[in-house]
């Protein structure tokens, strides 16, 4: 009997396009007439819908063809006359016209930028992963903050957003975190020959199922920026031991954090807590960001070994990854910066010790000396030690802060000093339940 095509929905309806030949010479910068272009239309399929193509300036109506459903639009019957007529054939123009203004580059942006280039200029590369990769390893990724919607009920539930009609298994899944592409990264460069290390950072969108999502209902979609660092911490100098060079660590990874904070003046807005294993899927360790107001920030810490061990990986890896929006929305307005001419009297330097209990972080008890009152003479704070053991007690630990005061126009006596410490010392028993190390 033949072939039988079963169509569901039933036959497609045919779409009537409006055509005007006038416009297609302007976008394209050509000087066809309305039957050359009527010509290279209907070559293709396309129907004229009964007009004739006797005055240029007339809009027409072509009726598409059932096996173009590309075809939908006034732009595409034009892309379809640019095609047919050869794109060898139209004309380079002498000048292209541009605005008298560029437009403005919104605060995003700007900050965005900013960060790429601090973060450039401090060593890394930039990378931009595929944001498809395979199902298994979407979910042996899965964030975290993810954890509240996962479920063995179904895809619906887990947390992974799966691709519809997937090219191939290794793209089935829209990446939950920026990480997995960060490693596979890593190994094409470390199979690439020996490098004086790998020092990458992404900008990219992630995205997972989530009842609470906003940019569709049932999903969460949101830029996230990451930090990632592994094998030796910088190439080695003249002077470096070239066999044994010092591999990058937590705190280079934690030191870039800080470094991205206090460019964008956010660092008095966060909080680190630590957490350790099986707090995090892929983190073995780390901190746990979130901002003053109980916001979740992101995380930065080391790789589990087992999902570096994935990506063959030689050597230990660090990774940071941050809520983009985030971190822009408690980024700081950038000041106007003002030259300050160096300070004709000498600065007096004490160093503070104190006992606070062990789950204190030590820049909460910092920010917590730098944003005082009544201490305008104090100039810098510096964390130079922490110790936990012997001496200080059970669940406490000591944190050392080097203090510098200084006034502007006359020099500060001794006595002045121990007033603005013992303030200090006060206002830290308060708020951080500590006490002055003997």
């Amino acid at each position: 009997p033949g072939l039988v095509d079963v169509q569901p929905h039933g036959p497609p309806e045919p779409r009537r396009i409006r055509f005007r030949p006038a416009r297609a010479n302007a976008v394209l910068g050509t000087d066809l007439s309305s039957s050359e272009m009527g010509a290279l239309l209907t070559s293709v399929g396309l129907e004229p819908s009964g007009e004739s193509h006797s005055d240029p300036g007339e809009q027409f109506s072509y009726v598409a063809p059932t096996f173009r459903p590309d075809l939908a639009r006034e732009e595409d019957l034009i892309e379809e006359v640019a095609r047919l007529h050869g794109y060898d054939r139209i004309p380079a123009p002498a000048h292209v016209p541009l605005p008298a203004r560029p437009p403005r580059e919104g605060r995003a942006r700007r900050l965005r930028r900013r960060v790429r280039e601090l973060l450039a200029g401090a060593g890394l590369r930039e990378i931009q992963t595929n944001s498809m990769l395979s199902k298994p390893q979407a979910e042996r990724f899965l964030a975290p903050d993810g954890g509240d919607d996962r479920s063995e009920n179904g895809p619906e539930d887990s947390g992974v957003v799966e691709t519809l009609k997937p090219i191939s298994e290794a793209m089935a899944a829209l990446r939950p975190r920026l990480l997995p592409g960060a490693l596979d990264a890593m190994r094409f460069n470390q199979n690439q020959g020996p490098s004086a290390g790998l020092r990458f950072f992404e900008f990219g969108r992630v995205f997972r199922r989530s009842e609470r999502g906003t940019t569709l209902p049932g999903y969460a979609e949101h830029e996230a920026l990451l930090v990632a660092l592994s094998g030796p911490a910088q190439a080695a100098g003249w002077s470096d031991d070239a066999s044994d060079p010092r591999a990058a660590d937590f705190y280079d990874a934690k030191g870039v954090v800080e470094h991205v904070l206090l460019h964008l003046g956010a660092s008095g807005e966060v909080d680190m807590e630590p957490f350790g294993a099986g707090a995090d899927p892929n983190l073995a360790f780390g901190l746990r960001l979130t901002t003053t107001e109980g916001t979740p920030l992101g995380v930065v810490g080391k790789v589990e070994e087992a999902a570096a061990a994935e990506f063959d990986l030689e050597h230990d890896v660090f990774a940071a990854e941050l809520r983009w929006p985030t971190l822009a929305e408690a980024a700081a307005p950038r000041r106007v910066r003002r030259y300050e001419p160096p300070r004709r009297f000498p600065a007096v330097e004490r160093d503070l010790a104190v006992v606070v209990p062990e789950a204190a972080p030590a820049g909460g008890v910092r920010r917590t000396i730098e944003e005082a009152e009544r201490t305008p003479l104090l100039r810098e704070v510096r964390l130079f030690d922490v110790y936990a053991g012997e001496g200080v007690g059970d669940g406490r630990k000591s944190l050392a802060f080097e203090l510098r005061f200084q006034a502007e126009g006359r020099t500060i006596s001794g006595d002045e000093v121990d007033a603005e410490v013992e303030r200090l010392v006060s206002l830290l028993a308060e708020e951080h339940d500590a006490e002055l190390r003997g």
